[in-house]
């Protein structure tokens, strides 16, 4: 009995024994099941939970809500989406650059609109109707379709064309001065008739060129700035009203532009070349039998002409002329003498003085002029303060610098 005993324990330790081992053994296979499976899954999951999450905010920042505010709605149900995943497959299966494409074409219209409708206080007002539709537009459409049919640059574009065709049309002079401005360089102005400023315009509008059509306005306040200027640092003389230049200062030795493209509206040379002295003397010698002499004379010349026994003669004529231009002009003012001398034979004097000058290859060089240029107001103080060191740099391709545009035509022809 007491063996039978013995035996049944042995029996109840081996089953004992044999069950915690199983159970050592099932740990075992299912610790490595987890570190060899379960967990490199459970760790996969949380990453691509974590990244998808990270994708949804990149995709649809923060900063969208506030001006596209069903941005912040997708995402909100994009990331429900995300955390109440219980599987990699589900994850997965959210096709974030799908779904969130819609908003984000929506957001990036908007955000444009905002970037590009910007203008003077007149722009923004006559253009806050076209803004308001465009943006409704785009609030309210439902597809990616829908939104690839609103073209936003030429609506702002057409809304600039507009805002410059009515300042145009304000305009009462035939000719238009418009004034580029961008950020570290010189204002640059354009001088055109009104019907090319208009086709320039409808052309930038055309090309949904917002920049061109923001940076060109229409000069309002414009100034006539009177420069007194040596010939060097006056376009060499070569100079007249309707002429182009770019005006430039001396700054550390080097010269800076204050402003291109300045209209002249009026130059004066100094009256030190308003004094004419001419005389003309001609001899001629011949032979002859006879003798006599004869003397002439009449208003600006004198003839005197001899002839002498031994058949030789000589005969001599002087032409002399002298006139005080500046004297003129003041008789013809104060009624003295004919004015339509001034507008007519003196009308361009100083101006084709410089031409005959300049095609002679001789001229007074050590004289000054008095040339006054129209520029924008917050640029002439500027010029009028640097006038020791202003020099105007005639435009030698500009259609209105008549005699630097026919030289370079003829260069081109070859002489």
């Amino acid at each position: 009995m007491w063996s039978n005993e013995r035996g049944g324990s042995l029996n109840i330790r081996a089953l004992v024994g044999g069950l915690f081992l199983l159970l050592i053994i099932g740990g075992s296979l299912g610790f490595i099941y987890y570190l060899a499976i379960l967990k490199p899954e459970r760790e996969e999951f949380i990453s691509e939970r974590e990244r998808a999450l990270e994708r949804v905010k990149e995709l649809l920042p923060e900063k969208y809500d506030e001006i596209n505010p069903k941005a912040r709605v997708v995402r909100g149900r994009l990331i429900n989406r995300i955390v109440s995943a219980r599987t990699l497959e589900e994850i997965k299966a959210v096709d974030l650059e799908t779904e969130t494409y819609l908003e984000r074409s929506r957001t990036e219209l908007l955000i444009e609109v905002e970037k590009e409708f910007k203008g003077p206080p007149g722009f923004m007002e006559k253009c806050a109707e076209e803004k308001n539709v465009l943006v409704k537009r785009i609030r309210e459409a439902r597809t990616v379709e829908e939104l690839s049919e609103i073209d936003v640059k030429e609506v702002i574009a057409y809304c600039w064309r507009d805002y410059r065709m009515e300042q145009l049309l304000e305009v009462e002079t035939p000719m238009v001065i418009l004034v580029k401005r961008e950020k570290g360089k010189a204002p640059e102005m354009i001088s055109l008739p009104k019907d090319k400023a208009l086709e320039l315009i409808n052309a930038y509008a055309k090309a949904k060129d917002i920049e061109g059509l923001r940076g060109y306005e229409i000069a309002e306040d414009l100034v006539a700035t009177p420069l007194i200027l040596d010939r060097r640092r006056a376009g060499g003389g070569i100079i007249n009203e309707g002429y182009v230049v770019d005006v430039y200062t001396e700054v550390n030795g080097t010269k800076k532009a204050i402003v291109k493209g300045a209209l002249v509206v009026a130059v004066i040379r100094e009256d030190d070349s308003g004094s004419i002295n001419l005389t003309e003397r001609q001899r001629v010698e011949e032979s002859g039998s006879l003798s006599e002499s004869k003397s002439v004379s009449y208003e600006e010349e004198s003839i005197s002409e001899s002839r002498n026994i031994s058949g030789s003669e000589s005969r001599e004529k002087r032409k002399e002329y002298s006139v005080d231009l500046q004297e003129v002009l003041k008789a013809a003012a104060a009624g003295k003498t004919d004015p339509t001398l001034v507008r007519g034979a003196l009308s361009d004097y100083g101006y084709d003085l410089s031409i005959n000058e300049g095609l002679s290859d001789i001229g007074e060089l050590n004289i000054r002029y008095l040339v006054v240029i129209v520029v924008p107001s917050d640029v002439a103080g500027i010029i009028d303060e640097e006038m020791d060191k202003v020099t105007l740099m005639p435009k030698p391709f500009h259609e209105f610098n008549d005699w630097y545009f026919q030289v370079m035509k003829k260069i081109g022809r070859g002489g």
